[in-house]
């Protein structure tokens, strides 16, 4: 009981308010809830192998997307099972080696997703207005420098 009443003792004003902040990101609805019919989880699959395959100009192994989206391989599996019901994805196998499945888009998952990241971006475009542009570039820096000081905290352990 000790450490608890330390934390009291000790307590840091600055770490109150932002973990208070960081906490409401989830009730605010900054991200779409769905696009078309798509769970939030289905677009990001369809968000990544997009992006990959713009990149590169081949599509995702599964366990690629799993490792992209830090999500477990039976969970992407399914992901793509449902978005290839769906008509927005397609497995094809891999050029160099045919035991390999690649998941590259569809038509109609490449227009989902152009869709899908228009309107995200929109909201980004909106908020970047609202703040200006200092404000935007000082949000965006001290955000990265979150995602940094997070990734060398989980990395330490």
């Amino acid at each position: 009981m000790k450490e608890v009443s330390t934390i009291k003792e000790n307590k840091n004003i600055n770490a109150e308010k932002l973990m208070n902040a960081f906490s409401q990101f989830r009730k605010i609805h900054w991200r779409p809830k769905h696009v078309s019919e798509l769970k939030p989880s289905e677009f990001m699959v369809l968000h990544t192998v997009k992006h990959t395959y713009m990149e590169k100009g081949t599509g995702l192994k599964i366990s690629e997307i799993s490792d992209e989206l830090c999500v477990a391989v039976p969970t992407v599996t399914q992901l793509v099972k449902s978005l290839e019901r769906k008509g927005y994805v397609e497995k094809i196998p891999d050029e160099d080696d045919k035991r390999v499945i690649r998941v590259i888009l569809s038509g109609k998952g490449r227009d989902l997703a152009r869709k899908g990241y228009e309107d995200f971006y929109r909201r980004f475009a909106g908020l970047a207005d609202y703040l200006g542009d200092s404000k935007s570039g000082e949000l965006a820096s001290l955000l990265q420098d979150v995602i940094e000081y997070f990734t060398t905290v989980k990395t330490e352990k």
